[in-house]
């Protein structure tokens, strides 16, 4: 027999919380999957445009200093990829600026190296 008395399911309201704080990180691990995937691509053509502009920035120099100048800003935008793309998943958004951060401080980079490379 019902009657009106009877409140909500306790049960019930935690499985729904728990299935609400499920779907959030859900949405939280396809955004830090989708801009990751986005930033790995970008950061592929940053870092080419890069190493072409420090080689041509470091024309003298021997092929093993042109080929560090290149990796080295290039796994640390892979790393920060990486490490932005697990924060989003743990802990939200605002980590989306670790994310990107490596390839835009790549492009940053590429930039003044550009600047460099046209005066002379």
């Amino acid at each position: 027999e019902w009657t009106a008395d009877v409140g909500p399911d306790e049960e019930l309201a935690l499985t729904a919380d728990a299935l609400q704080r499920r779907v959030v990180q859900l949405g939280r691990e396809v955004a830090g999957t989708r801009h990751a995937r986005l930033a790995m691509a970008l950061s592929c053509l940053v870092m080419i445009v890069g190493g072409a502009l420090a080689s041509l920035r470091l024309k003298t120099a021997q092929p093993l200093v042109i080929y560090c100048w290149a990796f080295f800003p290039a796994i640390a935008a892979l790393v920060t990829i990486s490490t932005g793309k697990e924060m989003v998943h743990r802990s939200g958004l605002e980590w989306l600026v670790v994310l990107w951060g490596g390839v835009i401080a790549i492009a940053i980079l590429s930039v003044l190296s550009f600047r460099s490379v046209a005066r002379s």
